[in-house]
């Protein structure tokens, strides 16, 4: 005669679920940061935007996701979320011109666009073209 345990079931199912969760959780921060990356080119931005949220759960130094997450943010017209993804995406990317240019027009294109011209972004549209022409005196898109 066997004696079956009651709880035998739910052990089982509970290990499969284990195993499930504990290989979904083995993805990197650039594992998340390419799979936005190719979903933003499909044109599925929703998707990509939570995908570049996910990078930054596992690294909240990555510039690029911030870079990413805030040109995404741009193409759904998430202004605020736009803002502060480029302005953190500049503060770790110091040294990639290409990200200080685009945040500053994503910016400027927003304070132009708002009546209330927020002075936090005129400042930060600034500060961004002062770096720019601190490289470079000359630099096109500092001026």
């Amino acid at each position: 005669m066997t004696t079956e345990t009651p709880w035998r079931g739910p052990v089982a199912v509970l290990a499969a679920l284990l195993i499930v969760w504990g290989g979904a959780c083995g993805h990197t921060s650039n594992h998340y940061l390419e799979s936005g990356n190719k979903l933003a080119i499909e044109g599925k931005y929703e998707d990509a935007a939570l995908n570049y949220r996910k990078a930054l759960q596992h690294d909240a130094n990555n510039g690029e996701a911030y870079y990413q997450l805030g040109l995404t943010a741009t193409r759904l017209g998430r202004r605020a979320e736009a803002f502060h993804a480029l302005s953190r995406a500049t503060e770790l990317l110091p040294n990639r011109t290409d990200v200080k240019v685009r945040a500053a027009d994503v910016i400027l294109e927003y304070y132009l666009a708002d009546r209330r011209h927020p002075r936090v972004l005129y400042d930060k549209a600034k500060a961004l073209a002062d770096q720019l022409l601190g490289n470079d005196v000359e630099s096109f898109d500092g001026l």
